[in-house]
């Protein structure tokens, strides 16, 4: 199946003719969505996301892709994964407690399991939708990801903005970090 998934501000004609699906804030507000994800099939529109984001957080992007039986959408605080089977949305927060740098920041997608990068570690996802591991403690203000094998993920956290970056290695199965930082 070949998906193409594009997130922009404003709708085309042939995309507002799609029933939507309201993905964010729980009570969105009555103007218009803050972003929409549509993705098409063979360049047919196929599936169209609005996107509300949750008051009182801030978002520095948004994106969508494709993974397995997934389309992810990571923006603000929070991942949603929409199955494109069932139609089940699985909300996962980047971690229990909203801080600073638990905002989205980006996807690395392998064939066993993807990363959702953010601006204070990584979450780790299967491929079934449930999230293996957290690890919120590789940086402050961002997170870099340099390598990603079986045995572990390298990459650099910032702490003391502007350039304040330290590197990191963890065990991809565990999370947890098997340098000697």
């Amino acid at each position: 199946m070949s998906l193409n998934i594009k997130v922009d501000t404003e709708l085309t004609a042939d995309w507002q003719r799609l029933q939507p699906v309201r993905i964010g804030a729980a009570h969105p507000p009555a103007g218009p969505p803050d972003a929409y994800v549509m993705v098409s099939e063979a360049g047919i529109p196929s599936q169209r996301f609005d996107v509300f984001y949750p008051d009182r957080v801030a978002n520095f992007c948004i994106k969508a892709v494709h993974w397995k039986r997934w389309i992810a959408i990571g923006c603000c605080n929070l991942i949603y994964l929409v199955s494109q089977r069932s139609g089940k949305i699985i909300p996962i927060p980047i971690s229990d407690e909203y801080d600073f740098g638990d905002y989205f920041s980006d996807f690395w997608r392998g064939p066993d399991f993807m990363l959702i990068v953010a601006g204070c570690g990584l979450v780790r996802v299967e491929p079934d939708g449930h999230v293996r591991w957290r690890n919120n403690d590789l940086g402050l203000d961002g997170v870099v990801l340099d390598k990603v094998s079986e045995v572990s993920i390298t990459g650099s956290g910032e702490w003391d903005p502007p350039g304040g970056w330290r590197s990191f290695q963890i065990s991809t199965a565990k999370g947890v970090r098997i340098d000697r930082q």
